[in-house]
């Protein structure tokens, strides 16, 4: 058992390609101190950043996996993951032997949003952030479960994405997602 701030709480896992053919796994990390204020007031937790985005480079997730855990004094934790997102340069080459490896994780859940982003993962993170209002984890749920209420997309998982990417009878789906200029 581990209290909340001895956990590196990983909320969104974005993948790119990088120029020598390796990844740049990009973890965008919650910071529970910005998202509950301390004796119910508020003012504190104003102004802190909701999270942070850690990019590691590496030749596999599983990798880039054991560097996050080296590289900081808190247990990493994908069980609030919602979100993997990967580049379409990447998409294009293929992501079943990167994604294999992460469904096989047993702190990761199938149910996370299966998202393929038109540029660079990490600068979709850096370049949309939630209201000032709300919690990043919840942004990210609303925004993906608004699709029920909008149809402008469809809510695709990485267990279905999975599935159809190892099938021989058709093509995996992702959510397609961009930033308006």
């Amino acid at each position: 058992a581990h209290e909340t701030d001895e956990i590196l709480w990983v909320i969104s896992i974005g993948i790119d390609k990088a120029d020598d053919g390796d990844l740049l796994v990009s973890y965008r990390i919650a910071n529970p101190q910005a998202e509950t204020p301390s004796g119910g007031g508020g003012s504190e937790a104003q102004g802190k950043k909701k999270s942070t985005v850690m990019t590691i480079k590496a030749p596999s997730l599983a990798e880039a996996r054991n560097i996050l855990d080296s590289s900081t004094s808190r247990t990493v934790s994908q069980s609030h993951n919602m979100v993997v997102m990967v580049s379409e340069e990447l998409a294009r080459d293929g992501v079943q032997d990167s994604i294999g490896g992460l469904m096989r994780r047993r702190d990761f859940r199938g149910s996370v949003y299966m998202i393929v982003c038109r540029s660079q993962a990490r600068d979709m993170f850096t370049g949309n952030e939630p209201p000032i209002d709300q919690l990043i984890s919840r942004w990210i749920q609303n925004y993906m479960h608004s699709s029920v209420d909008t149809s402008y997309y469809l809510s695709l998982n990485a267990h279905d994405f999975y599935d159809r990417l190892k099938a021989s009878s058709g093509a995996p789906l992702a959510i397609a997602y961009g930033l308006n200029p």
